[in-house]
């Protein structure tokens, strides 16, 4: 899936789990926003997906930069 694809999906209300460096992640549209976390862990929220999109991070780095190797477990 490519980062516009990610994109796409988002807008139409999906959710997505997905492994980066071995580390279970979740992309969740909740009451309080757009919810970016590590499963059990640290969450990041933002009022919409375009704005998570554009400036969540992880490790430091932002969506963009790494969605090219994470590894995406399901989408619903």
């Amino acid at each position: 899936m490519s980062f516009n694809e990610l994109k796409d999906c988002l807008s139409m209300g999906r959710e997505i789990e997905f492994f980066f460096k071995d580390v279970r992640y979740s992309i969740c549209n909740t009451p309080n926003g757009w919810i970016l976390s590590e499963f059990y862990g640290d969450y990041q929220t933002y009022p919409s997906s375009s704005e998570l999109l554009q400036n969540a991070t992880i490790d430091g780095f932002n969506l963009k930069q790494i969605w090219d190797q994470v590894d995406i477990d399901i989408i619903f």
